[in-house]
């Protein structure tokens, strides 16, 4: 068995009722992703898609929804924690190489280019996991860490004092200068 995670749909299985397809990703095919996104470890892995064809009929919408738990280190404590992320992807493909150049082929101008297929069949595990990288974050932060307005000695004397204004110094500062001129 491969250890990479393919979940293809042929375009033919679309043609009169939209295809449906999940997956959740072997302890083999985690450690591949694990490697190409750079983590130390993926715990798990899960997918559902669709594939349906648009009308007029040569152009097909993926879509669907990925989740991953990983193990992240975190930026402010160095330790590891378990981060899911998910990530939702709606993207249009076609064979036709006149439907993919072509801007009125869809309903209206807000619409996403529509990809070129060379082969009858969509991989949306491929997909999917193209869109949990970008949404994975890039400065990942435990839930357990302490924000940076946490740990500022500023904050803590504010909270003892009962709340001070955040510009109370500069009000001092001005008053000093007020009284030196």
């Amino acid at each position: 068995m491969t250890a990479d995670l393919k979940a293809a749909i042929r375009l033919e299985a679309a043609e009169r009722r939209p295809a449906k397809i999940s997956a959740v990703a072997t302890e083999a095919q985690r450690a591949a992703i694990a490697e190409r996104f750079g983590l130390d470890r993926v715990t798990a892995l899960s997918f559902t898609g669709t594939v349906r064809r648009l009308p007029p009929g040569v152009i097909y919408e993926a879509s669907g929804e990925a989740t991953m738990t990983a193990e992240r280190v975190c930026v402010v404590t160095l330790e590891p924690f378990l981060e899911e992320t998910t990530a939702s992807f709606e993207e249009l493909f076609t064979t036709d190489p006149a439907a993919a150049s072509d801007e009125d082929a869809l309903a209206g101008p807000d619409e996403a280019e529509v990809a070129l297929l060379e082969e009858d069949s969509i991989d949306l595990a491929e997909i999917a996991l193209q869109y949990l990288a970008l949404e994975l974050d890039p400065h990942p932060r435990s839930p357990e860490a302490l924000t940076a307005a946490d740990e500022s000695p500023a904050e803590e004397s504010e909270s003892e004092s009962g709340g001070r204004r955040p510009f109370a110094g500069l009000d001092r500062l001005l008053a000093a200068r007020d009284r030196d001129s």
